[in-house]
């Protein structure tokens, strides 16, 4: 056993969630606890009996909220640290062994694996665009944030591991001392868009550092269970993409504009490959702006319970 809790919030998703903890227990590490925040309170335990190995704990209730139920998983974390795991990754065998190695040899509080990300359908030019656009882009042994809530991830790594503006949500592991210190910001509700910008950012101006090991590949599904429609998505990405921005910057708004008119751009292009003329993509991404820009001073404010129950 170990000194690591593993905390996994779940909504819907029992095939994936299955998988997740199926390669939980082939750890060469195993923890000393998983628990599984079941958001939409339809789990029970015999789901489980087959991974006897792995003690779970099942906390049932309809959160609405990754972050709130993230940091109600956390309380239950009575080790030294604490992995989040998304409910529809994998882990290789060695990752819990990796990850409590790096905290040895590094000044380490916080780090990720490497997640695998599915193959881009955009080309160098676009990746380029993207980056120019301040979207979300792949690079080279580089992760860093901009002012448009957006960031770069590495598509390969140079080298063992990096030190990291931001980690991915995937999986998370920390010291859970420092994670009880700073919490999710749980106004945000769902799967909470840019919620892992937002933490890690606040991680590190509270002077802690966070790496990427190269050495953990971490699988993600991405399972679409679960998920909102397109309309309400767009809706709460544009909502909390500027609340976001007004929370952790406030200056230069010249990236979160030119964010603004890079998905209008690559919206355009998906209806298009699609053959949608109608194009229901560009109608949904005007529809969320002109809503985002209309309440902006209330998004500004951090006043988000009159839009919370939209998504």
């Amino acid at each position: 056993m170990s000194s690591i809790t593993v905390v996994i919030v779940t909504f819907n998703r029992k095939s994936s969630l299955c998988s997740c903890l199926k390669s939980l227990s082939f750890q060469t590490i195993l923890p000393e606890k998983v628990v599984i925040i079941d958001n939409a309170g339809n789990l029970c335990l015999d789901l489980f009996s087959n991974l006897p190995h792995i003690n779970i704990q099942l906390i049932s209730g309809f959160y609405n909220s990754l972050t709130t139920a993230r940091n109600i998983g956390v309380t239950h974390s009575e080790t030294e640290y604490t992995l989040l795991l998304d409910d529809d990754v994998t882990i290789p065998p060695d990752y819990c062994e990796s990850m409590l190695n790096l905290m040895k040899i590094l000044p380490c509080d916080f780090a990720g694996g490497q997640f695998v990300m599915a193959p881009s359908e955009f080309n160098k030019f676009a990746n380029v665009l993207r980056r120019c656009l301040k979207l979300f882009n792949r690079s080279i042994n580089k992760a860093s944030v901009y002012r448009s809530i957006q960031a770069s991830y590495p598509s390969t790594l140079g080298t063992d591991f990096i030190e990291s503006d931001w980690l991915s949500g995937t999986n998370l592991f920390y010291r859970t001392d420092i994670l009880r210190q700073v919490t999710w910001d749980d106004k945000l509700v769902k799967y909470c868009e840019g919620e892992d910008i937002d933490h890690s950012l606040r991680v590190r101006r509270s002077g802690y550092r966070l790496f990427i090991s190269g050495l953990s590949h971490v699988n993600h599904l991405a399972d679409s269970s679960g998920r909102m429609p397109t309309e309400q998505f767009y809706l709460m990405h544009e909502h909390y993409t500027l609340y976001l921005y007004f929370k952790l910057f406030a200056d230069n708004p010249l990236p979160y504009i030119l964010s603004r008119i890079g998905n209008l751009l690559f919206d355009f292009y998906y209806d298009l490959k699609s053959l949608h003329l109608s194009l229901p993509r560009c109608r949904c991404r005007l529809k969320a702006l002109s809503s985002t820009f209309y309440y902006s001073k209330k998004l500004a404010s951090g006043n988000l319970k009159s839009f919370n129950y939209l998504y």
